[in-house]
């Protein structure tokens, strides 16, 4: 799990692959960082 975004807009997202040349791909978690930001706190590493 990771925060991600820009000036106009952030999420939680779940990181589902990282391919050989760096591209990753993610799924953004429903609703609002407030609701999610234990995620970030608790996700593992390894």
């Amino acid at each position: 799990m990771l925060l991600a975004g820009n000036s106009q807009a952030i999420a939680v997202v779940r990181v589902v692959a990282v391919d050989g040349d760096g591209q990753v791909h993610f799924v953004v978690l429903p609703g609002p960082v407030s609701k999610n930001r234990h995620l970030l706190d608790s996700a593992d590493p390894n």
